[in-house]
């Protein structure tokens, strides 16, 4: 549509331009080289009348059609940037839905996690509660073996010390 008004309006310009060149001006100009005889020949001896006539009609014609035009291409404008809007927006939220799910992904994996270092703390905990009692019956257990050993009684032999003076 825009093409054809754009068209549209070129003819139009270059009607009006050779419009207005025909008519006869009070100074003579290019209406006035042919004293009138080409343009009253053709267009009759109302040929003036006709003419002004027309260059309004084309001017009109040209007003509506640039007018037409420009709200054309505006309301074009406005639909792309719309759109362009649109699409921005709908990619924003995709955005944030992606970004919102991988915090919870990532949140989730966290707290997995935390879990079971904790579980494992936990085991480990438990692992060296019972080693330690382990070992500590253990060595409550020998000390009691060790007092129920007698050490064997050795006699020593008898020194005798000779007397000082």
């Amino acid at each position: 549509m825009s093409g054809f008004l754009t068209i549209v309006l070129v003819i139009v310009s270059i009607v009006i331009v050779f419009v207005v060149i025909m008519q006869p001006s009070k100074d003579g100009g290019l209406g006035g080289l042919s004293n009138g005889g080409a343009a009253d020949s053709v267009l009759g001896t109302g040929g003036n009348a006709f003419l002004t006539k027309a260059t309004w009609w084309l001017m009109a014609i040209f007003l509506i059609s640039s007018l037409a035009l420009a709200k054309r291409e505006t309301n074009a404008r406005i639909a792309k940037e719309s759109a362009i809007n649109k699409k921005s927006k709908i990619e924003e939220t995709s955005f944030s839905d992606d970004a919102s799910k991988a915090t919870d992904v990532i949140k989730s994996a966290t707290t997995d996690a935390e879990n079971k270092a904790a579980a494992k703390t936990e085991e480990t905990t438990k692992k060296v509660e019972t080693a330690f009692d382990n070992l500590k019956k253990e060595a409550e257990t020998k000390k009691a073996d060790a007092e129920k050993v007698e050490a064997p009684k050795v006699e020593l032999p008898k020194v005798e010390v000779p007397a000082t003076k």
